[in-house]
């Protein structure tokens, strides 16, 4: 509902689109049956690898070489394969909805998903005095 509600504000008030608060959910709510597969895909993983950490994020590569406290490592661990799936679904909603490209679209919504990831470990890394 409040993604809704900010998307609806963003494209409407500030983009001059029409649509209604009706539609941007149903573009939202779809978009999120990726995370309902993504967690179809991860339980099983979890469970037989004994880690409640998400196997689909992008620090499982990074984990080779950087350490878990590692900066860079905790920002890759924020960036999950199904949710970037999802932006994409949803970006391509919004294209759809608002007769728009999907790609600036998709590019904004990583923008803001990628500055939530980056504020969260920094915020993260203060509270915990690694930073």
């Amino acid at each position: 509902g409040l993604v809704s509600g900010a998307l609806l504000g963003v494209f409407n008030a500030l983009l001059g689109g029409n649509a209604t608060y009706k539609q941007v959910l149903a573009v939202n709510t779809h978009s999120g049956a990726t995370n309902l597969l993504g967690l179809l895909f991860t339980l099983p993983l979890n469970y037989l690898r004994e880690s409640m950490s998400s196997p689909t994020n992008l620090g499982v590569f990074a984990q080779a070489f950087l350490d878990d406290t590692n900066v860079v490592a905790r920002f890759l661990g924020m960036i999950d394969v199904f949710i970037v799936w999802a932006v994409f679904v949803n970006a391509i909603g919004l294209a759809v909805l608002y007769k728009r490209r999907t790609a600036p679209i998709f590019w904004s919504l990583m923008g803001v998903y990628i500055g939530i990831a980056l504020i969260y470990v920094i915020v993260t890394g203060f509270m915990s005095g690694g930073a």
